[in-house]
């Protein structure tokens, strides 16, 4: 048995000390490992999709995660966001659970493509929250047939069903074919602040994009930059119709410049590399413990985000050319 103690903060604002803690926790191949979570103070969604990995990573090794002293006040939000769900750890659930879909989204664990699309919506329409004007027996609008609130969370859920996706596609190439997602997201009223995780564990950016012709050199950081650029996919020379392709490789760049307008943060890490991008010019990127796979956090402030035009962003992206000169209209 071995023994670790977290972290008091397990946070995307510190991603590498969050990753130094996973990497030492799943390098054990003891029977059992304990965590103790005496200091625990904060864990956001991050936090809470690392965690269920690591899990998830001993598991497979016939090794079993406990979590031990945590705090009331921490548990009991643990438990609301599934964390020992997915970890498969026991927990009395002695409270009443609220519908909170508007405000979360508790840990997914994404392995099949039928769940992409409830789960993309789940993460837009907390994304969005209820809107001031929401009603929910508002009719539909006769030209578009949308109803006032989807201008915003339809094209959300849009985005995000290409991330979704390309976590069990990209991602599952060059001998993960098991890959799986994590998601997860939280909305702070205090401070009027979203926070949204989606994290695999699949072959990263460089295994999927290496035999792209603009990789250049083959460096994490090299496929990192190349994979925010709009019309990058891992298969750049399929002959596909352009109308088949409408979304194909804009997700991430859509994010990215959604976490802009919204003046937000996003941080991307796939092997040794993290990348944080904001609203300012500059982008900032440093060496990282390294992770097998994805991860994806973005925090934004909501009310930004509602004033977004979300559609805008997708058809001004959808015109651009691909790093090789090609443009899909």
């Amino acid at each position: 048995m071995s023994q670790f103690a977290l972290p008091s903060y397990v946070h995307a604002g510190d991603l590498h000390g969050a990753l130094l803690f996973y990497s030492r926790v799943i390098a054990n191949s003891d029977e059992e490992i304990i965590c103790d979570a005496t200091g625990l103070k904060f864990v956001d969604p991050i936090g809470l999709c690392l965690l269920a990995a690591a899990s998830h990573k001993l598991a497979q090794g016939n090794t079993r995660l406990k979590l031990l002293n945590v705090q009331d006040g921490i548990s009991g939000y643990l438990a609301r966001m599934d964390l020992f769900k997915a970890c498969g750890l026991e927990y009395d659930n002695n409270f009443k659970r609220h519908d909170q879909t508007h405000n979360l989204v508790e840990i997914c664990v994404l392995d099949k493509r039928a769940d992409v699309d409830p789960l993309a919506k789940r993460i837009s329409d907390a994304l969005v929250g209820r809107m001031p004007e929401y009603d929910p027996e508002a009719e539909p609008d006769e030209m578009t047939g949308r109803l006032p609130h989807e201008s915003i969370s339809s094209p959300l859920a849009y985005i995000f069903n290409e991330l979704l996706e390309n976590a069990l596609t990209h991602g599952r190439r060059a001998g993960y074919r098991n890959a799986q997602a994590w998601v997860a997201a939280q909305y702070y009223p205090s401070k009027d602040l979203i926070r949204l995780a989606v994290l695999d564990n699949g072959c990263g950016f460089l295994e999927s994009l290496r035999k792209h012709p603009d990789m250049g050199e083959e460096s994490h950081l090299a496929a990192t930059r190349l994979a925010l650029l709009p019309r990058v996919t891992c298969n750049p020379d399929l002959e596909i119709a352009p109308h088949q392709t409408a979304n194909q490789g804009i997700g991430l760049t859509v994010v990215r410049d959604i976490v802009s307008h919204s003046r937000g943060v996003m941080r991307l890490v796939s092997g040794d590399c993290l990348l944080k991008l904001s609203s300012a010019p500059r982008q900032y990127e440093s060496r990282i413990t390294p992770w097998q796979g994805v991860i994806l956090s973005i925090e934004f402030k909501r009310d930004p985000l509602r004033g977004t035009n979300i559609r805008h962003i997708i058809q001004a992206i959808r015109g651009k050319s691909s790093p090789r000169g090609l443009r899909f209209e």
